[in-house]
Formats: structure tokens, sequence, C-alpha cells
């Protein structure tokens, strides 16, 4: 799936929103479907970074009363790679962004925010040309790199110790053989 990058952006976490330690990013892919993904956690939890599209999302919590809150887990089936932070992160991005709102003072249960205001103010955004590094792309092309040159110096090592083997004399039989 090709996905252009609209939008990168900040965020805390649900537990402290006050401060920033997740980066993420907004993208479109190339039926002007959204989609969002983490990519950076500046603090401890794994996390996968893959694409989660918008009308996912919204299906998900489409049937929930705009009054009643959720907590992330909803979110948990929407991921194909499991990590007990994806759903959390990915609920603190939206917050960010109002897709969804925190109910009340709580913070790890939220409601339905203004999804189509988001999509709004995303608009001059996909209609641009705008389409910003993609961090992950980048990571992942550095990780096969690494590997190409990691199996190069295996195999010249292994050329190494192969020549280095023939050049060895060996060592005459020396046991006795009986007869």
């Amino acid at each position: 799936m090709n996905i252009r990058i609209i939008k990168i952006a900040d965020c805390g976490k649900l537990t402290s929103p006050e401060t920033t330690t997740l980066t993420y990013n907004i993208g479109a892919d190339g039926s002007s479907n959204i989609h969002f993904r983490v990519t950076d956690n500046k603090t401890g939890g794994l996390f996968s970074p893959e694409w989660i599209a918008l009308d996912a999302i919204l299906d998900t919590v489409k049937d929930a009363p705009a009054a009643k809150p959720f907590s992330a887990l909803i979110f948990d089936r929407l991921f194909t790679y499991r990590s007990a932070n994806n759903a959390g992160f990915l609920v603190a991005a939206l917050l960010a962004e109002g897709v969804l709102q925190r109910y009340k003072e709580t913070k790890r249960m939220v409601i339905i925010g203004s999804p189509d205001t988001f999509l709004e103010e995303l608009k001059s955004l996909m209609n641009s040309d705008t389409s910003l590094h993609d961090v992950i792309a980048a990571r992942l092309e550095a990780r096969k790199l690494k590997e190409v040159e990691r199996e190069k110096a295996l195999a010249k090592a292994r050329q190494s110790q192969a020549k280095t083997s023939v050049d060895k004399p060996t060592k005459p039989n020396t046991k006795p053989t009986i007869k």
C-alpha cells in the first residue's frame, strides 16, 4: 500500500498527555483515504508502526453512543502486529487531532470527537503535493543495507577461512597401521 505522508506531528501518551513523547504520521493513499501510524516513542514501550485507516477507526466507534465513553482497547483488533501499546498510542494521536476527545477528567476513557472537523482541516494537505519524509521506510532501507553489508562481510570471512585452510599443509597420518 503506497501512502503519501501529509502530516507529521507529536503528542503525549494517554497517561501523560502534557509530555510530548510520541510522533505520528497522517497519510493519504491513492484513493484519498486517511491513515494514521505512530513512528516514534521517546520513552519505553514497544509498538507497531503499521498504518491504520481512519475509516476502520470510525467504523469501530460508529455504534458507540456519542456520550458513552470507551477505552483504547476497542482498537486492538485493527492491528496485525500485537503490542499492548498499539491502541493506546493510536488513541493519543486521535486525541491530538480531535477525532476523539477525553471523557470528563479521565485519562484512559474517550468519546467520539470531531472527525468531520479533522477531515475538513486536512483537505488542503490532501489536495496539495505534500509528501513528507517516511522515517519508517528509511529505517527499513537502512536495516536492509546493514544486512547486505553483514552478508558480504560473512562471505569474505568464509572465503578467507577457506583459503587459509587450503594453504595450510596437512599433517601426515602418523597413526600406526595394524596388520
